[in-house]
């Protein structure tokens, strides 16, 4: 069978009785992020405030997928961010809802155009620099220039995060802020939100940043609460 060419596949597959209450496998859930993203530039309202959302976009939630393709959150989790280092999408957690953004949505959703583009050149990037790269830039450059804080940090939650630190007398430098990036990438690499991290950490006026622990009880997160010895790290 040769695997060159396309289908037109309709949205309302996700929909289908046949397929109802059954757990995701990586592609379905790559393929359930295609089809959920907007076609067009529009506004909607979602979680109460209304959004502006561009071609290639989805507003969700980790809870939304984790129901939707019947996985856990930090198993959402870890897929985002693997397809994120791919560089198949970017994700950027803003005011309590995630954007997901499908990278080269424009060009091979472009139907005028299939014939000219290669099936292979969907999973390549046209994405904005990631976080890898800042994280692992030259140090001189970021003493310099100052550190980038990632788009996918939740803004509001980091400055709590710093705000919280400068009421302990631990405020952040340029070498904390590096690390509390480099700590932050790697939890999410693991499937931890990191606004829940961050909430985490000023809730509890813990210095470090820890991973989260999955409650069944609640489909939600409980702190994982770190030995004593490691709570006034970074």
């Amino acid at each position: 069978m040769s695997m060159e060419g396309y289908i037109l596949l309709h949205r309302r597959v996700l929909a289908h009785y046949a397929f109802e209450n059954e757990r995701m496998s990586k592609r379905e859930a790559w393929i359930w992020l295609l089809l959920q993203a907007s076609y067009s530039p529009h506004k909607t309202l979602y979680k109460g405030k209304i959004i502006t959302v561009d071609r290639g976009q989805i507003p969700t939630s980790f809870r939304k997928l984790s129901e939707e393709w019947k996985w856990s959150h930090n198993t959402v989790g870890a897929y985002l961010a693997r397809l994120e280092q791919e560089g198949m999408l970017t994700q950027k957690t803003d005011h309590g809802f995630l954007v997901i953004t499908i990278c080269n949505y424009e060009r091979y959703q472009n139907t005028k155009k299939l014939t000219d583009t290669h099936p292979d050149q969907t999973l390549t990037t046209d994405c904005p620099v990631t976080d890898t790269n800042i994280i692992k830039g030259n140090k001189n450059k970021e003493k310099k220039e100052g550190i980038q804080i990632p788009d996918w940090i939740p803004s509001e939650e980091w400055n709590q995060y710093v705000e919280m630190r400068i009421h302990e007398k631990k405020a952040l430098n340029g070498n904390t802020t590096a690390i509390a990036i480099r700590k932050l990438t790697k939890l999410r690499m693991e499937g931890n939100d990191p606004r829940l991290v961050l909430e985490q950490s000023v809730f509890n006026s813990w210095i470090g940043l820890f991973p989260l622990k999955e409650n069944k009880s609640n489909h939600g997160y409980s702190a994982n609460q770190p030995a004593k010895q490691h709570v006034r790290t970074l």
